[in-house]
C-alpha cells in the first residue's frame, strides 16, 4: 500500500524522524548560556536546534501576549548558537583536537576511548581545559582515570 511504500523513503522517514523529536522537546527548556547551547548542539545538531528555538519561538507567538517576554529568550539562545558556530568553538567529539589515535597511544582501548572523548568534550564546554591537543592530553591522563 501507499503507506508501506512512502515508509520506506529516507526523506519520508527523516521527517517523520525530526517531527517527533522537535514534538518532543518543544516544551524543553533552553538555558541561554554558552555551556547549554554546546550541550544542545552536542546532542542535538545545529539543525535540530534551530528548528526547536524556531517551533517554541512559534508556540510562544501563540500564546497571551503577556507572553511574548520570551521572545528575547529566543533572540539571545539564536546569538549564542551563531556565535558558538561562528567561533568554531568545540561542542562535539569531532570539534575536540584529539581523537580516538591520540587516545589509543596513550593506550586507551575499546569503549573506553569514546567514554574519554565525551569526557573531554564535557571538560572544555565546562571551561576546565582549553581545546589544544596538549592540553587534551594531559587533562586526560590527570583526570580520566579518576571519573572514567
Amino acid at each position: 500500500d501507499v503507506y508501506t511504500v512512502s515508509m520506506r523513503d529516507p526523506a519520508h522517514n527523516f521527517t517523520v524522524e525530526r517531527v517527533y523529536t522537535l514534538v518532543r522537546l518543544h516544551d524543553s527548556p533552553i538555558e541561554a548560556t554558552d555551556a547549554a547551547v554546546k550541550r544542545k548542539l552536542n546532542k542535538y545538531g545545529k539543525d535540530v536546534l534551530c528548528d526547536l528555538i524556531a517551533l517554541q519561538r512559534a508556540d510562544n507567538f501563540g500564546q497571551s501576549p503577556e507572553f511574548r517576554f520570551r521572545q528575547k529568550h529566543f533572540d539571545e539562545l539564536e546569538k549564542l548558537i551563531d556565535d558558538v558556530l561562528e567561533k568554531q568553538d568545540c561542542f562535539s567529539v569531532r570539534s575536540l583536537n584529539v581523537n580516538g589515535n591520540d587516545l589509543k597511544e596513550l593506550g586507551f582501548s575499546g569503549r573506553k576511548i569514546g567514554n574519554a572523548l565525551d569526557f573531554l568534550v564535557e571538560a572544555v564546554i565546562d571551561g576546565k581545559v582549553e581545546n589544544s591537543k596538549t592540553a587534551l592530553i594531559i587533562f586526560v591522563e590527570e583526570n580520566y582515570g579518576k571519573n572514567g
